[in-house]
């Protein structure tokens, strides 16, 4: 009858709260205050010990229950029929400290607080005498195991507790035989149970299992114990409700003999000796932790518990910190911290004009080299060209593939359009490419666009953002405008043609175009470039009036210097840097060579006659008068001793700056050349393979290519109009008409 009611008592305070710390049990309450000596407690029944491990070893995911109420077995000990007093309430001071330590984190302290089990009872502070308890009968047992599972089932536990057998060995000084062991079927099963759970996930104190509880439960007379206080009850329910965000979960609970012995002196039974072999897998299930889930270390094996008579530190104020999980750590390191803003960025390989439309209007050598470069670097560039004539380059000496070599070399990659731009229909399908392009390069003298009405007032009107290069001899305003002239006229009118020459004689003319390219095609593709990153802040094209006068002077900033601070004229042959000094001359070598001398610094010139040991001529290197004829004839005298491949083994890494005279056979075999792919060898449509000039600057992520052969005048006519929306129809009224021109049609091979 009293166990009925012991049970009833636990499964009403389990439905109205659930606590992380189980209520004590009956026997859980103080002993008697009598002084008694007690026999050894009857060992737990087979059938009992079967249904205890069942429950012990619930998944976590049947059971979420922190605390459950304590089994059958764990019911009240029985006080056979005694007329002893029911056993007084535990001290308010010692309910106070039991509440805190159960409300302790596993940071401020290594052993949560758990509800004591049956042998965890604090000892009576009296010395009593108490019958010893009879065994209950096998129907109350029963009962008593029925409700417990119907409780469990209902609310499920978490990872279940430490078997009986890794309780921590009592220090009380007891003076009565020890308690028989559980059996070894159900220490095993405990055993397992526990490693089960601590591998699937640590989980926070189970109440104990059924061999831990009290031991006999025999029928008795004796009133039932008090209930835990409700202030007690509330504090452990609080612990419980807190998040896993507020503080870790605890450790898992001690088993029922590892409860912190009592400090008072009692003759309390020993327990018994626990098997090497539980120590053993209990040890190893607490030491095993999940590394996918942040949960704290399971309780410490029972030998590791410390005594409750240490001092533990209460818990600081302020969140605590929940360490991140090892898989959350390796994937903010694998993600790389950079300190830039986003921004977009061209795609590496791309080039830096790809999406540039050019129309070149321009011939021969200045404006299809200017446009050249820019298709180089991606720009999409159409020659707009006259029908039946064209860039007469094409028609130039040599040929490759059809087509005059220069032409081919300044206009490979490019399309063709021949349209007749004094005709409307003409004018109208050049206005119509003019609205979709960036560039205009214009060719012509000043004036003859504004006569078709395609200059560059007009077309702005309909592309804002359009960029019009005009390249001419002159410029767009002075006097020369109208002046007619080549590269040779540009090149005298500047100054250059004079001071080209020995000294003595008639100027010589130069073996390369430095108007046309130096002074002509670089800086129209330098103006349009400025003109480009200026758009793109301000959204509006403009235009871009290069002279070639103006380049050639632009080559001359030493000589210009020169003249404006002293007035005097530059004499041909007889300058610093035109033959006036021995160290930065040319000088014959046998078999008719050259050697390049250009050892300006002192260093240079020392390192010179050191290696041809002439170290007198050291301190003359600008010695003024004769001296300088002296020196180049000695040095003259010298070098026609050997030929070039000699002399040039002989300077090898003396540092020196000197060099053979090569021609352009021997430039362009160059291996240095080569491996800058400055040369390169190119197939073309037919079949052919020739060397052309590769491709420079050479940039890092975006350089530019080679692509395609030239074309043909007029062979993307057709494309390019279907791209306006013209009908074929109408592309066929203005081919009829000559307005347009496309290529014939090649005849098939018969």
């Amino acid at each position: 009858m009293a166990t009925k009611k012991a049970v009833k008592t636990a499964d009403k305070t389990l439905e109205e709260k659930p606590q992380p710390a189980a209520a004590p049990a009956a026997g859980e309450a103080s002993p008697s205050i009598e002084k008694a000596e007690s026999p050894a407690p009857a060992p737990a029944t087979k059938r009992t010990g079967k249904k205890a491990a069942k429950t012990a070893g619930k998944t976590p995911e049947e059971k979420s229950q922190p605390a459950a109420a304590p089994a059958a077995d764990e019911a009240s000990p029985s006080t056979e029929k005694a007329e002893s007093p029911a056993p007084a309430p535990a001290p308010k001071r010692a309910r106070k400290k039991a509440a805190k330590t159960a409300g302790k984190t596993p940071e401020e302290k290594s052993q949560p607080a758990a509800a004591p089990a049956a042998e965890e009872a604090s000892p009576s502070t009296e010395k009593a005498e108490s019958p010893a308890p009879a065994p209950a009968a096998k129907r109350a047992r029963k009962k008593a195991a029925k409700a417990a599972d119907k409780t469990l089932e209902k609310k499920p536990q978490p990872a279940a507790a430490p078997a009986a057998e890794e309780a921590f060995p009592s220090t009380e000084k007891a003076e009565s035989p020890a308690p028989a062991p559980a059996p070894k079927r159900a220490r095993k099963k405990a055993a397992k149970t526990a490693d089960k759970t601590l591998e699937e996930k640590p989980q926070p104190a189970a109440a104990p299992a059924a061999e831990e509880a009290s031991p006999s439960t025999e029928k008795v007379e004796s009133p039932a114990p008090a209930p835990a206080p409700k202030r007690a009850r509330k504090k452990a329910a609080k612990a419980a409700d807190k998040t896993p965000e507020e503080k870790p979960q605890p450790a898992a609970a001690p088993a029922a003999e590892e409860a912190s012995p009592s400090t008072e002196k009692v003759e309390s039974p020993a327990p018994a000796p626990v098997p090497k072999r539980a120590r053993k897998k209990a040890a190893k299930a607490a030491d095993k932790t999940p590394e996918k889930k942040s949960q704290p270390d399971a309780a410490p094996a029972a030998e590791k518990t410390p005594p409750a008579t240490e001092k533990t530190r209460g818990r600081l104020p302020g969140p605590v910190i929940k360490r991140a999980t090892k898989k959350v750590v390796k994937k903010a390191a694998a993600e790389p911290k950079s300190s830039k803003p986003a921004q977009e960025t061209r795609k590496v390989g791309a080039r830096p004009l790809d999406g540039i439309r050019v129309l070149d209007l321009s011939r021969l050598l200045p404006g299809p080299y200017a446009s050249a470069i820019l298709a180089n670097f991606g720009a999409e560039v159409i020659k707009i060209e006259k029908p039946g004539e064209g860039d007469y380059a094409r028609e130039g000496q040599p040929q490759i593939n059809g087509k005059g070599a220069v032409f081919e070399t300044i206009n490979r990659g490019k399309k063709s359009v021949s349209l007749d731009l004094k005709d409307d229909r003409g004018k109208e399908a050049f206005l119509a490419l003019a609205k979709k392009a960036d560039i205009v390069i214009d060719g012509f003298r000043p004036g003859v666009m504004e006569q078709l009405g395609l200059d560059y007032k007009t077309l702005r009107r309909f592309n804002p953002k359009l960029i019009y290069a005009a390249l001419t001899g002159y410029g767009q305003d002075g006097v020369y405008t109208q002046l007619a002239g080549h590269d040779l006229n540009y090149i005298a009118l500047g100054g250059v043609l004079e001071l080209v020459g020995e000294a003595g004689s008639s100027p010589s003319i130069p073996g390369l175009q430095i108007a046309d390219v130096a002074a002509g095609s670089l800086p129209t593709v330098i103006g349009i470039l400025l003109a480009l990153q200026a758009r793109n802040a301000s959204g509006k094209g403009q235009m871009v009036d290069v002279a070639m006068l103006d380049g050639v002077l632009g080559l001359l900033p030493v000589q210009i210097a020169d003249y404006t601070a002293t007035k005097r004229k530059p004499k041909r042959g007889n300058e610093r840097l035109f033959g006036r000094y021995a160290c930065y001359n040319v000088y014959p070598v046998r078999n008719g060579r050259y050697l390049a001398l250009g050892a300006l610094e002192p260093r240079f010139w020392e390192n010179l006659c050191k290696v041809l040991e002439r170290e007198d001529m050291i301190e003359d290197q600008y010695a003024e008068g004769d001296r300088q004829q002296v020196l180049m004839a000695e040095l003259t005298r010298i070098f026609q001793k050997k030929e070039v491949s000699d002399w040039m083994e002989i300077f090898e890494n003396k540092d020196v700056c000197i060099s053979e005279v090569r021609d352009i056979a021997n430039a362009v075999q160059d291996e240095h050349l080569r491996q800058r792919e400055i040369i390169v060898p190119t197939r073309t449509k037919g079949g052919g393979a020739y060397e052309q000039l590769g491709v420079f600057p050479k940039l890092s992520d975006t350089p530019g290519t080679i692509r395609g052969d030239s074309p043909e005048r007029g062979e993307h006519t057709r494309e390019i109009l279907l791209s306006l929306g013209y009908s074929e129809e109408r592309i066929a009224e203005l081919l009829a008409s000559n307005t347009a021109e496309e290529p014939p049609a090649e005849k098939p091979d018969a």
